[in-house]
């Protein structure tokens, strides 16, 4: 959850500030956070449990890697994203790919980058509808990591805002990096 709250600051930081490439790569983390939940959600509901499959949640030094274009398969075929959405993903990690290795070399422009990183925020709204939908489903089930008493409205579960930010904090691993982050361009000491 720590580096899940931390990409998401850090992709908002970007792109209140017109950070378009940054956006654009910090969204693609942000997506696949999204469908590791989404999966670990699937998972849940069809074992009955609240087991969480280590694999989706953490990768340390020496585990396999579960590239990001897996994870969308896997959520495909687990119905956690319906067909088109994974078509979008895949032409979207692919014009992401042209943003990071061949803006310098391609004809790629910054208008481009914006709309690829509009997009890429469209989908993770709806990839946040869809994961909110397997919330609920694990709340009508009583099964799973969702608990309903931590509903909010707007279908993310909530949680103490000091814990998150403590979690976010920890992540970017410097306190006066942390700190520093918080505030607006320019205006870090």
């Amino acid at each position: 959850m720590k580096g899940f709250y931390a990409a998401v600051q850090l992709m908002n930081r970007a792109g209140d500030n017109g950070y378009f490439v940054e956006f654009v790569c910090l969204a693609t983390s942000v997506v696949d956070a999204l469908l590791r939940t989404g999966l670990v959600l699937k998972h849940q509901l069809a074992s009955k449990t609240n087991d969480i499959p280590t694999q989706f949640v953490y990768q340390g030094d020496d585990d396999r890697i579960i590239a990001e274009r897996a994870i969308y398969k896997q959520a495909l075929e687990n119905n956690v994203i319906p067909q088109d959405q994974f078509d979008q993903l895949e032409d979207l990690y692919a014009r992401r790919n042209k943003v990071v290795h061949t803006y310098i070399i391609s004809e790629i422009t910054t208008d481009q980058v914006l709309q690829i990183a509009i997009e890429y925020q469209q989908i993770i709204d709806a990839i946040n509808a869809q994961i909110r939908k397997l919330e609920d489903e694990q709340i009508q089930l009583g099964v799973g990591m969702t608990v309903a008493e931590n509903r909010s409205s707007s279908g993310l579960q909530t949680t103490d805002m000091s814990a998150v930010q403590w979690l976010v904090d920890e992540k970017h691993g410097n306190p006066n990096l942390a700190k520093n982050l918080k505030q607006p361009p320019g205006k870090n000491g």
